[in-house]
């Protein structure tokens, strides 16, 4: 009988690197799952909640948050008629937006790629410093040009086979403004929303690709990077 010879894949670590935007992490501390009662108050019986027994990132949690965003109701003068400013409306639609894309994404993914992390349980990560000024949505103020001056980053030691994923396929499937006939639209694509979410999972590549590497929770935090 002849000799068998089996084989272990080996993993190597990399580094890729976290923006800390809220100032709160430092060199060695763990990034834990949360519970995810602190914003889905009916756990217990919630199906919903049931997918996230082991906890959620904080991202997660933004994510999931029940808590609904206002905006000031105007009028005209004799009160007859009620209306609502352009750009407060953008400012809430923005986080609704969010929240409809990724819950698509995380269906999406627990039907064809159970095999990837989800992103509600994830650090996100890119592959080198200079990466981050393709998302100048991160900073401050996205209109101004990005700067890491007033932020952290920090090195996330992972193994090579650490999933990339282009974020591009986020920026699709909801719009909002006015047409041709001076009317206000505001239009949710949930075939596109469906599709982008299967290529991004997929691991398909838009025409200009922005990768970001999903990280498991939990993650130690590593060296500080001096910018």
């Amino acid at each position: 009988m002849g000799n068998t010879e089996s084989f272990q894949e080996v993993f190597y670590l990399v580094l890729l690197y976290h923006l800390d935007r809220n100032h709160s992490l430092n060199e060695g501390k763990t990034i834990n799952l949360r519970n995810i009662h602190e914003v889905v108050t009916d756990n217990d019986c919630s199906p919903f909640a049931q997918f996230f027994k082991d906890g959620v990132s904080l991202f997660g949690l933004g994510m999931i948050d029940n808590r609904c965003p206002t905006i000031p109701l105007l009028s005209t003068g004799d009160a007859t008629t009620s209306f609502i400013n352009v750009d407060d409306f953008h400012r809430i639609k923005s986080p609704v937006d969010d929240r409809l894309i990724e819950i698509t994404f995380e269906l999406v993914r627990r039907l064809y790629f159970p095999q990837y992390p989800s992103r509600f349980q994830s650090l996100f990560t890119v592959k080198s410093i200079e990466e981050f000024n393709k998302w100048p949505e991160l900073f401050s103020n996205g209109l101004q040009k990005p700067s890491l001056c007033n932020y952290h980053v920090y090195e996330i030691n992972v193994s090579d086979n650490t999933p990339s994923f282009d974020s591009k396929w986020l920026n699709s499937g909801i719009s909002a403004g006015i047409d041709k006939n001076r009317r206000f639209y505001y239009r949710v694509g949930i075939s596109f929303l469906y599709d982008f979410a299967y290529h991004y999972w997929n691991r398909d590549l838009t025409d200009n690709p922005r990768l970001e590497y999903l990280v498991k929770l939990p993650v130690k935090i590593g060296r500080k990077v001096n910018l």
